[in-house]
């Protein structure tokens, strides 16, 4: 399992970093982002599972990376400081699939824009959830999505810092059984 702490340290690390040229959205628009993040990762999985449907455009189908995008959302709605009151235990009983993750994702945003109430436990559910879908190394999805936004938001437009040459050098990390090509 993943540490729910460096991931949400990684993600605000960044951005932190980034802001003047990616300002976080508040929390309820980051819960409204993760929504479409899920449908996302609904639409990738759709797509590999049922190549023969009929679609309006084609797309990449990458479930997991998907599913990183999710999670930066998430941590996202939770702010910068990190609650050491907040529980942490293990993700909801269930199968771990993807009308789960998008159930819970909706009720998060349901519980925040409806009834007025925040429960970040619930949002770090739904992150234990994704950690434990097959395949995910979670770490490794949201660092190589935190490269790719870094080196957009850095690169593209003329953040220059002394990181910039690594970004353009470094290759970000690829899943087992895939190449970086």
């Amino acid at each position: 399992m993943s540490d729910l702490q460096k991931l949400h340290s990684m993600v605000w690390d960044l951005r932190k970093e980034i802001h003047a040229t990616w300002p976080t959205p508040p929390p309820e628009d980051c819960l409204r982002y993760s929504l479409t993040e899920a449908g996302e990762a609904m639409d990738a999985w759709l797509r590999l599972t049922r190549p023969g449907d009929a679609r309006n455009h084609a797309k990449s189908a990458d479930v997991l990376a998907e599913l990183a995008d999710l999670v930066m959302m998430l941590l996202s709605a939770l702010g910068p400081e990190w609650g050491e009151d907040w529980r942490v235990g293990s993700p909801p009983p269930g199968d771990t699939n993807l009308d789960e993750i998008c159930a819970y994702t909706t009720a998060n945003l349901l519980a925040l824009t409806q009834y007025q109430y925040y429960d970040i436990s619930g949002v770090l559910d739904i992150v234990l959830v994704i950690d434990s879908y097959p395949g995910m190394n979670l770490e490794m999805e949201l660092a190589a999505l935190l490269a790719r936004i870094r080196a957009k938001h850095i690169i593209e437009y003329g953040g220059c810092t002394s990181w910039t040459t690594e970004v353009i050098e470094a290759t970000p990390p690829t899943r087992p059984g895939t190449s970086s090509e």
